[in-house]
């Protein structure tokens, strides 16, 4: 790898895990336009996406960038189930006039959604799937591996949500003792050993680079851990750096952060280690065994990505319930209320908890699929109006990526170079045209860097 590329390109970018990116979202429609569009794209045969986020943690963790509330006082759920059942009650209400939908999948996020107890997991599932599950459901829930008991595991696989994401980081005593999140090894390998022998369907293991006293040395040794387990995915994310925004990361030592080279050579060291073990690169950061349906699904065109992440179907139509989670349709997103208390009152009360949102124009349309095309099979087919467009507009841009090996452009097609990869949010950004016309502002949103 050329590593004058890590300088040209380390730049701040969205994620690109929605187009457009939330702070570029222009306002939420009504409750009413809302509910009209949810109804009108609604496919009883295949349902709906769910994501539940559960924003409660027993510890703070230093790196933390999500939506959530630290406490150990457990029954402090309680009145969080109950705003949650009101929230979904009001959505069949107003969306689904009254008709339970089926459900094609449910993700549990946070925070720590094993803070629940498995009497309200039961209680949850059991209510937001009064209308059935499609035949081919998932079910998937983050863990905190320091707090996760067994009953919460015999509960998830009789409620067929079989597809369990670790919370790793990292497996350096040291880095973990930096990012306040210490879980020794041997934790993990148990409750790996005990997953296998519950036969659950998948395994997840979240990992995150440029961590404060991270070194190639300690990612080889992390990997080389991971690799004795053989989770079947791995997701390896760029740890984004957001004192003024996140005061939790005020706590990391910034001396002891890797930045620019440093931190790419930390990627560049964990994906040759699994690759060179046989797992496929599927996507931004993901990883995947060679028998997963997810590798088969990249290997066939058939990956799709949404918020959660990589998939192998999703509906058009995402709901999100609790605080800060997003709700998705072909014509618009919202996002509820962040604050705790005031989503449990606003629900209580009746009140649409909605505080943001966006409303998707023919434009954004066309860049969601392009993004969604790159991000899923390293290629964008263009229509003849878009490729006239980017060669007409993006000429300079496109021209250096192709210069640097980064893509090919022919026929009305940008395919990105295995070297091009890892720059997968540099290219997307080509067709973000929120992103461009802010290009020279002074002021706006502040988006992680792209390395």
């Amino acid at each position: 790898m050329d590593l004058s590329l890590i300088a040209k390109y380390d730049r701040a970018i969205p994620r690109y895990t929605s187009y457009p990116p939330v702070p570029f979202w222009t306002g939420a429609p009504t409750a009413a336009v809302w509910a009209q569009g949810i109804n009108q794209h609604y496919n009883p045969e295949i349902g709906v996406d769910l994501y539940l986020h559960i924003p409660f943690c027993q510890e703070l963790c230093s790196y933390c960038g999500c939506h959530r509330v630290i406490t150990k006082n457990l029954s402090r759920q309680d009145s969080y189930v109950e705003a949650l059942i009101k929230e979904w009650d009001s959505k069949v209400e107003q969306c689904f006039y009254g008709k339970d939908p089926r459900i094609n999948s449910i993700h549990f996020g946070g925070g720590t959604p094993n803070f629940l107890v498995p009497e309200n997991f039961e209680r949850l599932v059991a209510h937001v799937t009064k209308g059935g599950k499609s035949s081919n459901f998932i079910g998937a829930v983050e863990v905190d591996p320091r707090t996760i008991k067994e009953g919460h595991l015999s509960l998830f696989k009789k409620l067929d949500l079989l597809r369990i994401s670790l919370g790793i980081q990292d497996f350096d005593p040291r880095v973990q003792s930096e990012i306040k999140r210490n879980q020794p090894f041997p934790l993990i390998e148990a409750l790996f050993q005990t997953l296998r022998s519950m036969n659950f369907e998948s395994i997840n293991f979240d990992l995150i680079y440029g961590l404060p006293a991270q070194t190639e040395g300690t990612i080889e040794d992390t990997f080389n851990k991971v690799l004795t387990l053989g989770p079947d995915h791995i997701a390896f994310y760029s740890y984004a750096h957001l004192p003024a925004k996140l005061k939790n990361q005020a706590l990391i030592k910034e001396s002891l952060l890797p930045r620019g080279v440093e931190k790419f050579k930390l990627f560049m060291r964990g994906r040759d280690v699994l690759k060179h073990s046989s797992y496929v690169d599927i996507g931004m950061d993901h990883f995947a065994r060679p028998a997963s349906p997810l590798s088969q699904a990249f290997l066939e065109r058939r990956l799709q990505r949404s918020f959660m992440g990589y998939t192998v179907q999703k509906s058009n139509i995402l709901i999100g319930l609790g605080t800060s989670a997003i709700s998705a349709s072909p014509m618009a997103y919202v996002q509820n209320e962040k604050d705790v208390k005031t989503y449990e009152e606003n629900c209580m009360q009746g009140h649409v908890p909605h505080t943001a949102g966006h409303i998707l124009s023919i434009q954004d349309k066309e860049a969601e699929a392009m993004i969604q095309g790159l991000m899923c099979h390293g290629e964008v087919s263009l229509t003849p109006a878009q490729q006239s467009n980017i060669e007409e507009n993006l000429k300079d841009d496109l021209q250096e990526f192709i210069k640097d090996g980064l893509l090919d452009f022919s026929s009305g097609q940008i395919v990105l170079s295995e070297k091009g990869r890892p720059f997968m949010r540099n290219v997307a950004a080509l067709f973000d045209h929120h992103l461009r016309e802010r290009q020279g502002a002074t002021t706006g949103p502040r988006f992680s860097q792209s390395i």
